[in-house]
């Protein structure tokens, strides 16, 4: 009784073995492709933030030059 039984361990631990290699590399892409969406939507908005301070920074080059022109200048 004892040899069936080990071999009943042993196939029954070699089938969860193996089904648990599938299940995290699964899981691994999973979390790789997270991860993508992630790191794509931080480009995005890193982009969008600079190009948000490119146009501040233009308004604010706008602004100093027409207060520039409209001070009276005195001699």
């Amino acid at each position: 009784m004892k040899p069936k039984f080990l071999i009943l361990c042993l196939t029954l631990w070699s089938v969860t073995s193996l089904a648990a290699c599938n299940t995290i590399r699964g899981a691994g892409r999973d979390v790789s492709a997270g991860g993508a969406v992630v790191s794509d939507a931080a480009s995005k908005v890193q982009s969008d933030i600079a190009a948000s301070k490119a146009k501040q920074d233009a308004q604010d080059e706008a602004d100093r030059k027409a207060a520039v022109r409209a001070k009276p200048h005195s001699n």
